[in-house]
């Protein structure tokens, strides 16, 4: 083993204005591991670095704490605590989106607290967009990986320890008298040699499912025994180019796939070590490769594993048929999320550029309809610059016509390295000083916050809409809510 201790975090939410850790909060979901953070600790283990995970919304569930409680107190302890028992030689802390932000900073600061000279680097996908920004701000970071991590962190850490120069690193940010930036470049093309997240770090009952929120607010058709609910990521990237996107800072434009045999042994090997049947899909573009999900399902139904599946980052309806929603049933579909993105032919075309034909979008919703034991959610996006009165018009009146359970509605956000942040701020229409956004815990996607002022919509409008398309969900749960022997979303497919 290494003699060098690398001390992993994974950071949490600091405020009540966000559900800490939710993937879809209004489905009371559980937190559930950073994939991402445990993926690199894999990569680290192998090259024979001691490696120590510390998941900070774990130990919140274990300890029962809420926003109420101090939990910058906590938190602080518990660093220390940490720090004082392990040793650490360098700290890497995961910040997967803006809510996680503040959080991650003050324990980059406890830690300088406690000893300056321990190298702090970030990752995810906050630090990846705002990378120059951080470092220029915050005295507590050292170091910033640029997109995906196991090549880049690995490499910084041979360089640090052993010696080279981290001009030669891909995907890096760091200080040489002044902040010097190493674009990412490179991305792993064969992701099956990359070893399974390194989920043996993990203490299983801190990710257990409560019982009575599951009986109370999901569904469980083949009466399987749950305890965990584990993310699982078959492939990276998305080549679709969306306006408002800028995944392709964190994984690259191509898409990359693991093969569905490498799949499938990491499910087995979670099935059968730890008991784990329920699995989070949490791809970008899942079913883009058909043969691929095809052949996934009939391996799984071959081993007769009683698993459940579901999508909470959504499937692209473009790629959606008979067939792969067969093949997801196969898998133990229970949930899925499609991104319709918005009602209007116009904004969802022209502006973000999904190429997304209206009778697709009605043919997979009504391929949906018989289908009683699947919960049915729908993404959309209001509030680009070209929205509208009339274009929301058209989203309400396609969210009222779909066959659905439920509506996630996302305000958009103009993250740096997409298109849609390039023409808001060449026009001038971000909401808040430019130099705010980086600290804004709520500059994500599921915020009731609009940031960005349309050419010809007011923003009371955009609010006041928002309510409005929420209310049609609302007001079919209360026409059906006399019939309580079956489950919510039954009530709604009757």
């Amino acid at each position: 083993m290494n003699s060098k201790k690398i001390l992993l975090i994974n950071s949490h939410v600091r405020s009540s204005n966000i559900s800490n850790d939710s993937m879809v909060s209004n489905l009371r979901e559980e937190p559930y591991p950073s994939v991402g953070l445990l993926s690199l600790a894999a990569t680290l283990k192998k090259n024979r670095y001691n490696i120590f995970y510390l998941d900070i919304p774990a130990l919140l569930k274990r300890h029962n704490l809420s926003f109420k409680d101090d939990l910058d107190a906590f938190v602080e302890q518990t660093i220390t605590d940490t720090y004082n028992d392990y040793k650490p030689d360098l700290v890497g802390i995961s910040c997967l989106f803006s809510g996680k932000f503040p959080a991650t900073i003050f324990i980059s600061s406890v830690l300088k607290k406690i000893d300056s000279s321990l190298p702090v680097v970030l990752g995810g996908i906050q630090p990846t967009v705002f990378y120059k920004e951080i470092l220029e701000r915050f005295d507590c970071v050292d170091f910033i990986i640029i997109g995906e991590g196991e090549e880049s962190f690995l490499q910084l850490l041979n360089c640090i320890f052993n010696g080279g120069s981290l001009s030669d690193i891909d995907g890096i940010c760091y200080r040489d008298g002044r902040i010097r930036v190493n674009p990412k470049r490179n991305f792993i093309n064969d992701l099956d040699i990359l070893p399974y997240p390194a989920w043996e770090l993990l203490n299983l009952q801190d990710y257990e499912i409560e019982s009575e929120k599951w009986e109370r607010h999901w569904h469980n058709p083949k009466g399987y025994s749950l305890k965990y609910r584990f993310p699982f990521l078959s492939s990276r990237s998305c080549p679709m180019g969306c306006n408002f996107c800028a995944m392709h800072l964190l994984h690259g434009k191509e898409i990359r796939y693991r093969s569905a045999e490498n799949c499938l042994k990491e499910i087995e090997y979670l099935y059968n070590e730890y008991g784990i049947n329920y699995f989070s899909i949490i791809d970008d573009n899942f079913s883009m490769d058909k043969s691929r999900v095809l052949e996934l399902a009939s391996k799984i139904r071959k081993k007769n594993l009683k698993i459940y599946v579901d999508t909470p980052n959504g499937i692209s309806i473009k790629f959606f048929d008979r067939d792969i929603l067969e093949a997801l049933k196969a898998m133990g579909l229970l949930r899925i999320s499609f991104a319709v993105e918005s009602g209007s032919d116009y904004i969802r075309n022209k502006v973000m550029g999904k190429k997304l034909p209206r009778e697709k979008i009605f043919e997979v919703f009504e391929l949906m309809r018989k289908e009683k034991d699947i919960f049915v959610r729908a993404f959309f996006i209001i509030g680009l610059p070209q929205e509208t009165s009339d274009t929301l018009r058209e989203t309400y009146e396609m969210i009222n016509k779909l066959y659905l359970d439920n509506i996630s509605i996302h305000t958009a956000v103009p993250l740096p390295g997409s298109r849609l942040y390039d023409e808001v701020i060449r026009n001038k229409l971000l909401l808040v000083p430019d130099q705010d956004i980086l600290y804004a815990e709520n500059f994500h996607q599921a915020s009731d916050k609009p940031w960005i002022k349309p050419y010809n919509l007011d923003i009371e409008e955009l609010i006041e809409f928002r309510k409005k398309a929420e209310d049609i969900i609302t007001q079919r749960y209360a026409s059906l809510n006399r019939n309580r022997k079956l489950p919510i979303h039954h009530l709604l497919q009757l």
